[in-house]
């Protein structure tokens, strides 16, 4: 009997170590402060050195379900914590996240390096979060697998103590992997994900994926971040379920108006609910970058530019959003 007793608790505990738990997941990082994070809710420790910790505190992001918990820090190179789920094959796998870097010193490797994604074993990654350095501040790339050649970056640049929204999939039956990066509020627990800020086809298609990871890659490739709200699935609305308490009026709020669209007369206003200052690109059609500006109100000058169709990206408050231009 104790035989029998030993052998059903051994093949329970390989099945849960091999399939890892059932999506959907969500992780909140309710563990005791100052613990590591490897061996806590199936998060299982790769590498050795410094530890991810637990830490109080949260992160949020207006019109996501509000956060609980408390969150998780790291920096420089260290343990690798990965969290195991059923293996998904030909259909897409999503997760979302919410993360502060709060000190960019330490990155200093010009290619930058990536902190999260997803793995098909513990060592064979896909759908890798990067970041680098952008003078004073940071840009966030996707990439297929783990190649440095290979990342998409994003034109956004981000400042140090800003709380980003993060969506990430991969399409396993194309071999793509996208991004998104604070998606508009009216875009959460949506039916169908909105256009992704970023897409990476080159690599290596992975054929499966059963974990998520945090890496903490090298003292000059991971800055110090603060990580939070973690949801693994396999549709985009179970990865961006939105707060119920957030009303439409808000949601409103915090898109950003452009117009005239079409614009004559050689400016256009860009207004949203905040006041802060807005950071603006514009790109031609083929991608080349034609204006990168900061405005504290709402003109933007376009005398510059000729008629046609321009790529308008603004950020603002940490929230983004890319919107069609037309001058004539």
């Amino acid at each position: 009997m104790k035989r029998l007793y030993f052998y059903t608790f051994f093949t329970i505990f390989l099945n849960f170590y091999a399939n890892g738990q059932a999506l959907p997941i969500t992780e909140v990082f309710n563990y005791v402060i100052g613990t590591n994070l490897g061996g806590q809710g199936g998060w299982v420790n790769q590498n050795t050195g410094d530890e991810v910790l637990v830490q109080t505190g949260n992160l949020s992001y207006s019109g996501l379900l509000l956060s609980t918990g408390n969150s998780v820090s790291f920096a420089g190179g260290g343990i690798d914590p990965q969290l195991p789920f059923n293996a998904q094959s030909g259909n897409t796998v999503y997760a979302s996240f919410i993360f502060r870097v709060t000190d960019l010193s330490t990155l200093t490797d010009p290619n930058g390096g990536y902190f999260a994604g997803f793995g098909q074993t513990a060592t064979v990654f896909g759908g890798t979060v990067w970041l680098r350095t952008a003078g004073t501040q940071f840009n966030i790339g996707i990439n297929k697998a783990t190649s440095l050649t290979e990342n998409t970056w994003l034109p956004t640049n981000f400042d140090t103590g800003t709380d980003i929204f993060v969506v990430i999939a991969y399409d396993l039956a194309i071999g793509e992997a996208r991004i998104w990066i604070n998606p508009a509020p009216g875009d959460l627990e949506a039916v169908s994900p909105p256009t992704p800020d970023g897409t990476a086809n080159l690599n290596t298609t992975r054929s499966s994926l059963n974990r998520f990871f945090l890496r903490q890659d090298s003292a000059t490739e991971t800055p110090s971040i603060v990580f939070d709200e973690l949801r693994i699935g396999t549709d985009w609305a179970t990865v961006t379920p939105k707060d119920p308490t957030f009303s439409l009026e808000d949601k409103f709020k915090d898109r950003f108006v452009v117009f005239p669209n079409p614009a004559t007369n050689g400016f256009v206003n860009i207004t949203s609910g905040s006041q802060a200052p807005k950071d603006i690109h514009v790109y031609d059609v083929l991608g080349k970058l034609l204006i990168k500006q900061t405005i504290s109100g709402s003109r933007l000058n376009i005398q510059n530019l000729k008629a046609g169709v321009y790529i308008l990206k603004v950020a603002q408050d940490g929230r983004s959003e890319t919107k069609k231009l037309v001058i004539r």
